[in-house]
C-alpha cells in the first residue's frame, strides 16, 4: 500500500435531498477506491459510526 489518499464532504448533501454526489479530483478517475459512509447531524454535535460500502470504479 503506501499510496492511501482520502477525500470527504461532512456538508455533502442534507437529508431532504435523499441523495447526493461527492466530486472527486481527477487522480481518482478509473481507479478502484474502497468507500465508507457516515452521517453528522445538522448540528455538528454528533456523528454516526462509519460504515464500509465496499469497492467502487470512479470513472
Amino acid at each position: 500500500m503506501g499510496n492511501e489518499k482520502a477525500e470527504y464532504d461532512t456538508m455533502a448533501v442534507r437529508r431532504y435531498a435523499e441523495a447526493g454526489i461527492l466530486l472527486l479530483s481527477d487522480k481518482f478517475s478509473g481507479k478502484a477506491v474502497h468507500v465508507y459512509l457516515a452521517f453528522v447531524a445538522e448540528d455538528c454535535k454528533t456523528r454516526s459510526n462509519s460504515q464500509y460500502l465496499g469497492i467502487v470504479n470512479v470513472l
